[in-house]
């Protein structure tokens, strides 16, 4: 009966020292996803930075080309009244 004891004591502790490797590897494989999910979450923030920086250069080079559409079309339209004026002479 005592021998039964000690083996079911020998036992228990093999559980208890199994229960505690699997928790060890738990805690280990979350830190491991968290680790992960900090650095998707780094680079999304580059990508979304480096998106702004281009939508940025992208609305400037926009107005600047509306800005010059403008001007030629000003241009245009007094061109066309100068020659209109010198047609009619």
């Amino acid at each position: 009966e005592q021998m039964a004891e000690e083996t079911d004591a020998k036992f228990t502790v093999m559980e208890n020292n199994i229960e505690g490797c699997v928790t060890n590897l738990q805690n280990r494989d979350n830190e491991k996803q968290i680790y992960l999910l900090k650095k998707l979450n780094e680079e999304a923030s580059e990508r979304r930075h480096n998106d702004e920086i281009i939508r940025e250069e992208f609305n400037e080079k926009l107005k600047l080309a509306c800005g010059v559409g403008i001007a030629a079309l000003i241009i245009i339209f007094l061109l066309g009244i100068y020659i209109g004026k010198k047609t009619t002479k």
